[in-house]
């Protein structure tokens, strides 16, 4: 696989070919692996291997969402407790002044 110089002028291919016709279209291009992999592995092994990482991510993201959530949350809640207290400003400060035109 490696060609003059030193430079590598082959590539693997993961998982492929997986079907006849994928295999034709190799073939049909004169691309013949020099060697060939299996790796055989059981599924328990598989699953605790991949498992633990993927779900810590995802435990992650989920714990980010929930934060994100939660700060969008209370973001809306302030902004909605600020708007009333602009409001009960605004209707204390006209029954003020109704009052101060009722006694002049």
């Amino acid at each position: 696989m490696a060609a003059a110089g030193g430079r590598s002028t082959g590539f693997i291919l993961e998982s492929f070919p997986r079907t006849a016709d994928e295999s034709s279209v190799l073939s049909e291009n004169g691309l013949f692996p020099d060697a060939a992999l299996v790796l055989e592995a059981e599924d328990t092994d598989v699953i605790a291997r991949l498992l633990p990482p993927r779900l810590a991510r995802w435990r992650r993201r989920r714990r980010q969402l929930l934060e994100r959530r939660r700060q969008k949350k209370e973001r809306k809640r302030r902004r909605r407790e600020a708007a009333i207290e602009r409001r009960r400003a605004k209707l204390q400060k006209e029954a003020d002044k109704k009052k101060a035109e009722r006694e002049v």
